[in-house]
C-alpha cells in the first residue's frame, strides 16, 4: 500500500500526515466479511483503488475503484 495526500498542499505542513492510500487487488483477496468483497461477499474486481485513512488506523472509506493504473487511482481521490 502507498500512502499519499488528497491534497498535495498539505505534504509541505510538518504537522500534516498523509490521508490516503492505493493499494491493488488481483481479484482473490476477498473473503466473506472482510472490505475487498463486494454487496454479495463477491471479491471485488481486479484493479487499483484507494480509500481516506490516517496512518495507524482503520480505512475511513470503502474501497473505491477500481482503476487502470495507481496514478488513475490517486487523481480520483484528489477529485473528490
Amino acid at each position: 500500500m502507498s500512502q499519499f495526500y488528497s491534497d498535495p498542499s498539505r505534504e509541505e505542513l510538518s504537522w500534516s500526515l498523509p490521508d490516503c492510500e492505493t493499494f491493488y487487488l488481483d481479484g482473490s483477496e476477498g473473503e466473506p466479511g472482510n472490505c475487498f468483497v463486494d454487496g454479495d461477499d463477491k471479491p471485488l474486481p481486479e484493479g487499483w483503488y484507494y480509500w481516506f485513512c490516517i496512518p495507524g488506523y482503520s480505512p475511513d472509506s470503502e474501497p473505491n475503484g477500481p482503476f487502470l493504473t495507481e496514478d488513475g487511482a490517486i487523481e480520483a481521490a484528489r477529485g473528490e
